[in-house]
């Protein structure tokens, strides 16, 4: 499967997504906007994508640290007032001027290691939150007269606050609509013809590069892409590919066997 960001990298991060199609149309200075849910896939991002796109977003989720960021300004301040306010023998007091200091700097220091740090590194532990993003730069995109994608995961969310901070680019009115169906939409198929073509043109690919075939210690590719059949359609969808995989390269279909022993009900 290649990358849904680039299309050009295998894919290495999947993620279950509803594929909800928006058209903006501009008709006699009239702009009328359509949202409507097509269907479900299995989308993926490459590593290089994930990181961009966690680099793009990782200000997601610190509005806990804007709110104490800004207190710690105005502490900082009010100790530096204390610490100025004194008569013309005592002067200046260094201890709230020294607090009001590291309060003042507290905020940027904080924002620097979460930028840089904390926020990437949340994100890509939980990557399936910038599937929603992907091909979407900010809100002009998705303003402007077109068709456009526009990937709502299929996750567990805390809350409908969280639903809609990943899904921002849903209109509310969607977002109210899909919220009470997320558990269902989970459950739901995966367009299983996409996943299949895909998942053999990536084994033979991948085969193609190493003719001499995988042992199962070092076929991780190989095997993410079991794995992906399975979770959408067991044994059957795996069935399906190994035939195909097989009456194009039926040199390494034994071998595909033996990689893919011990996913789902596989026994190879």
């Amino acid at each position: 499967m290649k990358c849904a960001q680039c299309g050009q990298n295998e894919a290495n991060t999947t993620c279950n997504c509803l594929i909800v199609r928006r058209t903006v149309s501009d008709y006699l200075n009239q702009r009328t906007t359509r949202e409507q849910a097509a269907d479900i896939r299995n989308m993926g991002l490459c590593d290089a994508c994930v990181k961009k796109l966690a680099w793009k977003q990782r200000g997601m989720g610190s509005g806990k640290l804007v709110l104490y960021g800004t207190l710690s300004l105005l502490l900082g301040f009010v100790f530096f007032v204390i610490g100025n306010f004194g008569t013309a023998e005592t002067g200046p007091r260094t201890v709230p001027n020294v607090i009001g200091a590291v309060l003042v700097c507290a905020p940027g220091l904080s924002y620097f290691i979460y930028d840089f740090f904390i926020g990437p590194k949340k994100l890509r532990a939980a990557p399936e939150k910038l599937f929603g993003h992907v091909g979407v730069k900010d809100y002009l995109d998705i303003t402007q007269p077109g068709n456009y994608d526009i990937l709502v995961p299929l996750m567990d969310y805390k809350d409908e606050r969280e639903f809609k901070h990943v899904n921002e680019y849903l209109s509310d009115d969607l977002r109210k609509q899909i919220y009470p169906q997320i558990n269902n939409l989970k459950s739901a198929p995966v367009s299983g013809e996409d996943l299949l073509m895909d998942s053999v043109r990536t084994l033979l690919g991948l085969y193609r590069n190493q003719p001499q075939g995988f042992l199962k210690s070092n076929a991780g590719e190989v095997r993410a892409v079991g794995q992906r059949l399975n979770d959408a359609g067991g044994m059957d969808l795996m069935l399906q590919a190994h035939a195909m995989f097989a009456s194009q390269n039926p040199g390494m279909a034994r071998n595909l066997e033996i990689v893919w022993d011990g996913i789902g009900s596989w026994m190879g």
